[in-house]
């Protein structure tokens, strides 16, 4: 929920057969290693990843900073090799463009009319932070006059984050009301109101979902 962890840094595909890499994070373990986007880890220490939970797949990648995991791998190609991997810390960012250039996201994907595209991964607690500066960052240009929010696949993630999020584009009323089933117990519910200040106001708003 933090964001923070300490393993390989990389994006997995949840819904494969075989663990599959999407891309190894920047500057990570994973991709100091040698592990390349689409790579399909076939087994982490001996044991194979073939229709075990991914979860599993993830606790068995975790560790202590420094410790080493050995994972046998299927590149692209075909090849495969085992690869020994050194956990660090990992600070996992959650907004991405649709691209990068120049070890850079791009954001910004119509500029003749000021559309930014922002993939949101997962709410943890820099969510926020992150929509903001990138948003910001491109209003300072005087380029942006759009906004297209995608959320297709997005893990979740910590409640207040996702909150936060939505209070960026909303300066006032209800963005949440929770109510309980089982009412008269000192606590019958709580709502989450937006706020005012900090609003990105005037900025017209796309969000992609998944269909189902």
């Amino acid at each position: 929920l933090s964001g923070n962890y300490v393993g390989i840094g990389a994006r997995i595909h949840a819904n494969r057969e075989w663990l599959t890499i999407i891309t190894p994070m920047e500057n990570s373990p994973a991709l100091k290693a040698g592990i390349r986007s689409g790579d399909v880890i076939l087994s982490i220490e001996g044991e194979s990843t073939q229709n075990k939970p991914v979860d599993e797949c993830i606790d068995a990648l975790l560790g202590l900073a420094g410790s080493k995991v050995k994972v046998h791998v299927r590149h692209t190609d075909d090849t495969e090799e085992d690869i020994v991997i050194t956990r660090a810390p990992i600070e996992a960012r959650t907004a991405f463009g649709l691209i990068r250039r120049d070890q850079s996201w791009q954001y910004l994907i119509d500029p003749e009319h000021g559309i930014a595209y922002v993939r949101l991964e997962q709410f943890t607690d820099r969510t926020d932070d992150e929509l903001r500066k990138v948003l910001q960052d491109i209003d300072a240009q005087g380029a942006l006059n759009g906004v297209i929010i995608d959320v297709r696949d997005n893990r979740g993630g910590a409640l207040s984050a996702a909150l936060e999020t939505a209070d960026l584009f909303i300066d006032s009323g209800t963005l949440l009301s929770i109510k309980s089933a089982r009412p008269g117990r000192g606590r019958d519910g709580r709502v989450f109101n937006a706020h005012a200040q900090g609003t990105l106001k005037d900025i017209p708003l796309v969000v992609l979902i998944n269909d189902s």
